[in-house]
């Protein structure tokens, strides 16, 4: 009966009535103290994939690969469940009820079995990293410079203030309006108008999964995304990497070497670029693309892997799950899943042409995989460009022309390298990597050396060489971008390229460490004992190395992310001010610098426009390569128009009456904020801080009359406007 208690089963169950008990009856308890109250929600979160994962994958996940894969499937669960809800524009009431349906259903079979079942045979001890079974011995202290290196990824994490034009105030706005939304997925929470039929939203399960657990915890949105949501997948993303390395190379120590090695090259080259890696993982992962990228693909090949290894149709099964999980997530990363299981197939049935089971094995997986594409395709491309599709399925609703071309264009998003005879492919940043160029130098020719008798080496080989040929060879690459998807989504398919070389160059070193340990046989270390010491120094030396540039760049991170100094994010006082006091429906007039973020503050204030300026900037650019006008929205003009043309006079009257204009948003300090002071119709709002911005109620009745003259003042910050 101890044994009964001690299962995870009965853990399990007795960690989510605390949690549940936290939560309702001590929630003025759970108020007082928001990360428990997250620490508590999370639990009951991941309570089903942990369940799943327990029951039906034991024999090949466990320890603290567990934790990876059931966030993964407990991801899949809950957002493939809100899809439904969205699609049929439910409230979010019922989905946190059918939420909690699923867990009381998983968590009473988790009694039944305390009660009845019989521990399966892996709590003996065996198959685990720590029980000294097939994975050899515990990684003991190698965990400490990969606790080290994602305590340092997660620390940025908490600090970094989003630039007021991230696409992270775009996801926050969405998770807002369906945390408070009566219907969800009906309305836009930038402009108030009804989403188009096709928008990716209404299958967005993770926006979703972050209201309900925004929801459930009490916690504000904004705070619980960035301040906790967000470091914790910094870990889980790192230990996805530890289990898949477990899964390839069949070791717990050569798996945390590998999970210290992609860890430190994250960690080494973050950078506030386009070209980066570091950024995307420690503080965008909690944005949809990024989260499917960062903690589904990896769960996914690793299932892909274990059931090529064992035929074991559940694992067939977790890979078809999974795939449909990127669905509710983000389906872009399918395109990238797609390339390392093309990889992995070309590879696999290449040095086993003779066996039937290389080929009904890789048809099972490709099966599973094209059952997420099959019907969509059919659906969405019927008589449809995939532009046009990409443009109805995008969140910001951003027009076809600015999809395609903007990576060619604007020095921030120039993920593409351009030839003169108009091939492209893309830019060559992460090929000119000294870590990747070395990979694929000496990574390549080891792991054709162990191709024919090793799967790890089938699907990293494979992956890593049609993803690179599919991305860097410019006839390929332009034909990608141009029949399959847009430009500007090629450089998404080179995702697992960070992913794949790393865990190669983790399995390298970890060869290397074994042969020195081969060498050093006469030392008195015991078994294993020179590598797990060679292994921790070489870890140590690395990190020591790498830390005082990286320190330096996290100071740069800092600056021009406009990071916190404090723990706690600290916004400009205006926004949580309109969150807190502005309860009536309204529209507000502002810059395009702060109409990205007032939504994700605010379910009743409207904004007019979202991002214009940059359509604005490139359009002849954009024009000249689409060969047509671009579609620029006119509310985008007006903005435009209104801010940057001649402030106030009858056309801005006419802007201020089409959108029944309640609000204007004006550089505090500025010329059009003095200026305003002494105009009828304009009347600053009471108690609204003034740090960057001035906040002014509009009278549409009482607007006196415009502006005439050419010294008329535009919208300018203070310092900007001095000396003019």
């Amino acid at each position: 009966m101890a044994r009964r208690v001690r299962s995870p089963d009965a853990l399990i169950l007795l960690s989510s009535v605390a949690a549940v008990v936290l939560l309702a009856p001590l929630r003025s308890v759970a108020e007082a103290a928001p990360p428990a109250a997250f620490v508590a929600t999370l639990l009951l979160f991941v309570a089903p994939g942990v369940l799943v994962t327990y029951w039906f994958f034991w024999d090949s996940i466990s320890g603290p690969a567990v934790a990876p894969v059931a966030f993964a499937i407990s991801t899949g669960v809950f957002g493939l469940l809100g899809v439904p809800f969205l699609i049929l524009h439910g409230s979010v009431e019922s989905y946190v009820w059918a939420s909690g349906a699923v867990l009381a259903v998983s968590l009473t079979m988790a009694g039944l079995r305390v009660l009845w079942a019989s521990p399966p045979a892996s709590e003996s001890g065996t198959g685990t990293d720590g029980g000294g079974g097939t994975d050899g011995p515990p990684a003991g202290w190698l965990w400490v410079p990969l606790a080290v290196l994602g305590g340092g990824l997660a620390l940025v994490a908490t600090r970094r203030v989003p630039s007021n034009y991230d696409d992270a105030w775009v996801y926050l706005s969405w998770v807002r309006d369906f945390m408070y939304s009566e219907r969800l997925a009906l309305r836009d929470p930038y402009f108030g108008e009804r989403t188009a039929e096709l928008s990716r939203v209404k299958v967005n399960g993770w926006l979703l999964e972050q209201a309900a657990l925004s929801r459930v915890s009490g916690l504000d949105p904004v705070e619980m995304v960035l301040r906790y949501l967000t470091p914790t997948l910094v870990v889980v993303a790192l230990l996805a990497v530890y289990a898949l390395a477990r899964a390839l190379l069949k070791s717990g120590r050569a798996a945390v070497l590998a999970a210290s090695v992609y860890a430190l090259f994250h960690v080494a080259f973050i950078e506030p670029s386009v070209h980066n890696v570091g950024v995307e993982l420690a503080v965008r992962i909690a944005e949809d693309k990024h989260a499917a990228r960062f903690l589904v693909l990896p769960a996914a090949l690793l299932s892909a892997a274990l059931y090529v290894e064992g035929r074991r149709r559940r694992y067939l099964g977790l890979f078809a799950f999974l795939c449909w999980t990127t669905v509710a997530v983000h389906p872009s990363v399918l395109g990238a899943l797609g390339l390392c299981m093309l990889g992995f197939g070309l590879a696999h049935v290449a040095v086993n042409l003779r066996r039937r089971e290389a080929w009904t094995g890789m048809a099972a997986l490709a099966l599973a995989l094209w059952s997420v594409l099959l019907g969509p395709l059919l659906l969405l491309f019927a008589g449809r460009s995939p532009a046009a599709v990409l443009f109805s399925a995008d969140i910001n609703a951003t027009p076809p022309a600015v999809l395609e071309y903007t990576v060619f264009i604007t020095e921030s998003w120039r993920h593409v390298y351009e030839f003169g005879d108009g091939s492209y492919m893309m830019h060559p940043w992460l090929l000119l990597n000294p870590v990747m160029l070395g990979v694929y130098v000496v990574g390549i020719p080891f792991l054709l050396r162990r191709a024919k008798r090793s799967i790890a080496a089938q699907l990293l080989l494979g992956g890593l060489a049609v993803v690179t040929v599919a991305v860097y060879v410019p006839p390929v690459a332009t034909f990608v971008g141009e029949e399959l998807i847009v430009p500007g989504l090629l450089w998404r398919l080179a995702w697992p390229i960070p992913l794949l070389g790393l865990l190669t160059a983790g399995w390298m070193v970890w060869e290397a460490l074994v042969y020195a340990e081969a060498r050093l046989g006469g030392l008195e270390m015991g078994r294993g004992g020179a590598a797990r010491v060679l292994s921790l120094a070489l870890v140590a030396v690395l990190v020591a190395v790498a830390a005082p540039p990286v320190v330096a760049k996290a100071v740069g991170l800092y600056r021009e992310y406009e990071v916190a100094r404090t723990a706690n994010y600290h916004p400009d006082p205006v926004f949580p001010w309109i969150r807190d006091n502005m309860e009536e429906p309204g529209v507000l007039l502002a810059r395009d610098s702060a109409n990205n973020v007032i939504p994700a503050y605010s379910t009743t204030v409207d904004v007019v426009s979202q991002r214009g300026e940059g359509m604005i900037r490139d359009r002849e650019e954009l024009a000249r390569r689409a060969g047509s006008a671009l579609g620029i929205p006119r509310r985008y003009w007006d903005v435009h128009r209104f801010f940057f043309g001649p402030t106030l006079d009858e056309e801005a009257h006419e802007i201020l009456r089409r959108y029944g204009v309640d609000y204007l948003m004006v550089y505090a300090g500025g010329p059009l904020d003095a200026r305003l002071e002494t105009l009828p119709g304009f009347s600053a709002v009471d108690g609204a801080p003034r740090q960057k911005y001035a906040l002014y109620a509009v009278d549409l009745q009482k607007l006196g009359p415009p502006a005439r003259g050419p010294d008329r003042p535009r919208d300018v910050a203070p310092s900007a406007a001095t000396g003019s």
